[in-house]
């Protein structure tokens, strides 16, 4: 009789472990397209044997371990390629964004817009004396600040869209951080609730589909614990220590005319240091690459307009000035020139004041000093007021706003400045075409919008002089860029020439990225992934054995009904 009710065990165990293989079996095909599901294989292994006198009798079957079906090594390779993917993807779009701004194949872009700018200067030269083409040079200029200030415009609000993403992937990483952190609590709950070997295999597949999300958005190192969990580091910052969270933040700062925002650990404000993942890439594409653009196409206006301006700033309208105020303020008026932080310093030299007399044309030329050679007491935005009124038949001021005004003291003089070897006048805006100093702030100043007879086209008080027209014309080959080597259309198809590079190496490495990650992927699913048809064979496989099963529990019990009912 016992070693019939053994028989019935080891029946009822057969049972037991082939309903478990079919139920795991079952698992599979119903999960085959579940993202980031993992096919679970069962392990089975004989009883242990009972000890007779005859020998060793077997116990059947039991399930051994139900474990995943995984390649550490490639998910571990896919996560440091996820990063890379996430950064390269949110730098790609940054950039399209940014040569679809330029605009550089159409007829509107910065380019045909310099090429107006000097063809209208060019009939200025042509006829001098005329007040139309005047009118048309100083639209053309107009158009040319509109593209620079649209230019700015547009990569400050790709900037600030990158801004808002930021913001949105740090809610993300804490929104997986605590996640994970969950799921390790309930891993190490369900595996420490019974006997060894024992795996929460679907929740850690959902945590490594968290872990794999959260390496698209930063990258992180993954550290298993011996209980089951996973600690997460960022750059060997913990964001995640079994069940609990070092959040992320941001903090605010400005930067380049904006603010942005920074990443920190909430714990001690200490920044999060981002090698990969689309988090680095929003904070590279926002502050290097499009920071690094913003530089570029703020120096090409600046300077533009500063070198621009060193030319117009001495050439006379078609009638000399009656009244000049700069354009730029100062806060210290007794401060040198040299130190007062304006964007293009002036240097140690010195300009002409030639005043007119209207009536006899008798002119007076007073040579006006700008001592900035940093020894005894150097020239400061009062002492250069005073030295120009000082000049006969003009007047000098400083209003409150620290603007420097020249004016005739009468109706029957006029003035003009030259010959300024200090650059002084282009720095302060005094009789200048263009105001600013970057790309959003560059202008045409009011003095020659609202008189076209202000444009500076004469190097004399003669209506037909076109000689400072033609110098000024020369500023668009002048290497006024790079340290004096390059001239601007160079210097502009070097920025335009850069942006192109870049969105293209990006693009090319994100589609190398892209296959690598398809490549990896692929290798997962031969391991990890369901192939139904080998299931379907393995459920045929489990089933033959759960029956044979049955039929022998039925044999065995018709052999205790027989002793049973025939004693």
């Amino acid at each position: 009789m016992g070693g019939l009710f053994s028989a019935l065990r080891l029946g009822a165990r057969s049972l037991a472990a082939h309903q478990a293989a079919i139920q795991i079996t079952g698992q599979n095909i119903a999960n085959a397209n579940t993202e980031g599901y993992t096919r679970q294989r069962v392990h089975l292994s004989a009883a242990t044997p009972n000890s007779l006198p005859e020998g060793f009798v077997g116990n059947g079957v039991e399930v051994q371990r139900i474990e995943r079906a995984i390649d550490t090594f490639v998910q571990e390779q896919l996560q440091r390629e996820d990063a890379k993917f996430g950064s390269l993807e949110e730098q790609e779009v940054a950039l399209r964004r940014v040569s679809s701004a330029l605009n550089e194949l159409s007829d509107a872009d910065l380019s045909s817009a310099f090429d107006k700018f000097f063809d209208a200067l060019q009939q200025v030269a042509s006829r001098p004396e005329d007040a139309a083409p005047r009118r048309a040079f100083v639209e053309s200029g107009k158009a040319l600040a509109q593209r620079f200030q649209y230019l700015s415009g547009q990569f400050d609000d790709i900037r600030r869209d990158l801004n808002s993403e930021v913001s949105t992937t740090v809610s993300g990483i804490n929104t997986l951080a605590t996640e994970i952190a969950d799921l390790n609590q309930q891993i190490l709950r369900g595996e420490f609730s019974g006997p060894p070997p024992r795996e929460a295999n679907d929740l850690r597949d959902q945590r490594d589909l968290a872990l794999r999300n959260l390496s698209e958005l930063v990258e992180i190192k993954r550290f298993e614990q011996t209980d089951g969990t996973v600690n997460v580091s960022i750059d060997g910052e913990y964001l995640v220590v079994r069940n609990t969270v070092n959040s992320l933040s941001t903090t605010s700062s400005t930067d380049r005319g904006i603010t942005i925002l920074n990443p920190v650990f909430s714990s001690n404000q200490s920044p999060v240091v981002l090698r990969g993942g689309r988090l680095e890439g929003l904070v590279t594409a926002r502050d290097t690459k499009i920071g690094g653009y913003i530089d570029t196409l703020n120096d090409l206006a600046g300077r533009f307009a500063s070198e621009f301006n060193k030319v117009h700033s001495v050439g006379t309208g078609l009638t000399g000035l009656s009244s000049v105020t700069a354009t730029k303020g100062l806060l210290l008026t007794t401060t040198t020139l040299s130190g007062v932080g304006l964007a293009y310093p002036p240097v140690h030299g010195q300009f002409d004041l030639h005043v007119r007399n209207k009536l006899s044309g008798a002119v007076t030329v007073t040579t006006i000093p700008v001592d900035l050679d940093g020894i005894g007491a150097d020239t400061t935005l009062t002492t250069l007021s005073s030295a120009i009124g000082a000049a006969a038949n003009v007047s000098s001021s400083i209003d409150s706003n620290g603007k420097l005004t020249v004016s005739a003291d009468s109706s029957n003089f006029d003035f003009a400045f030259r010959n300024d070897s200090s650059g002084i006048l282009s720095a302060l805006g005094l009789n200048t075409f263009f105001e600013g100093t970057d790309a959003r702030t560059f202008d045409v100043t009011s003095l020659v919008d609202g008189d076209v007879g202000k444009v500076a086209a004469a190097l004399s008080f003669d209506v037909g002089d076109n000689t400072n027209a033609l110098a000024l014309l020369a500023q668009r080959d002048a290497t006024n860029f790079a340290g004096g080597t390059t001239a601007l259309d160079a210097q502009y198809q070097g920025f335009i020439g850069t942006v192109s590079v870049d969105a293209a190496q990006t693009k090319d490495l994100l589609d190398n990225e892209r296959a690598i990650r398809t490549r990896l992927e692929n290798e997962r699913e031969i391991v990890s992934g369901v192939n139904v048809d080998e299931e379907v064979v393995n459920l045929i496989a489990y089933q033959r054995a759960f029956q044979g099963s049955a039929r022998f529990i039925a044999v065995v019990d018709d052999l205790l009904d027989t002793i049973v009912n025939g004693l």
